[in-house]
């Protein structure tokens, strides 16, 4: 049985049960990517991979066949604070001008929280994973889920598992893990029904779709241009600004 060893570092840990350095054991000549993900690690997760074979340290891809006595070292992207990373691993890195997201449907409290701050967020509560991987992969979106399997799935290639369980604090951690501005914030752009885009509308082209009381008391209208919902600033908008200022402190 041939043998090779495996350091794990950073939110990496977060998936192994030990902070030791691991001796595997294998047979053929396995990819790196299949022993990693073999040891609990989806491959999205991963920043860099070094290798140090006969010696000599170097970065090597996803499709390295596995020798006898090779030692890796394998890091995670740091929150994308460290530009040190390697762009064949990881490259939702050139997305990151305009984030667009796939929630699980366990996230859906996180997914409005997203939309209400104008995050391109798709999300479908009966969603199952084959739709999920294929979405991510098809729209180039970046898949968020507390699912580890299925970020093993080959259809995806970006993703992220999400540490916290606390919607707001899962906020945080998006902000903080993909570096988002507050400029990258844009409230009540989003319909929280749908992800689809508001624009404003005259009141006399949606004034049908209104309560009388709504209709007496409010001028001001938005309306998706997807599913057609309309917005006002009525009583609850007080509320959502509210929850935007609790949610600050993630891009601040």
């Amino acid at each position: 049985m041939k043998t090779a060893r495996f350091t794990f570092r950073d939110e990496l840990l977060d998936f192994i049960a030990t902070r030791e350095t691991i001796s595997h054991s294998f047979r053929g000549s396995p990819s790196v990517k299949d022993v990693i993900e073999a040891l609990g690690v989806p491959h999205v997760e991963v920043g860099k991979i070094l290798l140090t074979r006969c010696g000599s340290q170097k970065a090597v891809s996803w499709d390295l066949k596995l020798e006898v006595g090779d030692e890796f070292e394998v890091e995670d992207l740091l929150s994308q604070k460290v530009p040190d990373f390697q762009p064949e691993l990881r490259p939702e890195l050139g997305l990151m001008g305009e984030l667009r997201l796939v929630l699980d449907g366990h996230l859906g409290r996180l997914a409005a929280y997203l939309r209400l701050l104008g995050i391109d967020t798709h999300w479908h509560q009966h969603a199952d994973d084959p739709d999920l991987a294929e979405i991510s992969a098809r729209e180039n979106r970046i898949l968020l889920t507390r699912d580890i399997g299925l970020l093993k799935r080959t259809r995806v290639v970006h993703g992220r598992w999400v540490r916290a369980t606390d919607p707001k604090l899962q906020v945080t951690e998006v902000f903080e893990h993909f570096a988002l501005l507050r400029q990258q914030v844009r409230p009540f752009t989003r319909c929280l029904s749908c992800n689809g885009l508001l624009t404003e509308v005259p009141k006399k082209s949606i004034e049908h779709l209104l309560l009388p009381q709504t209709r007496v008391h409010y001028e001001e209208f938005f309306q998706c241009q997807s599913c057609r919902r309309v917005y006002w600033k009525g009583p609850h908008f007080e509320k959502m600004q509210e929850l935007i200022s609790s949610l600050g402190h993630s891009w601040a």
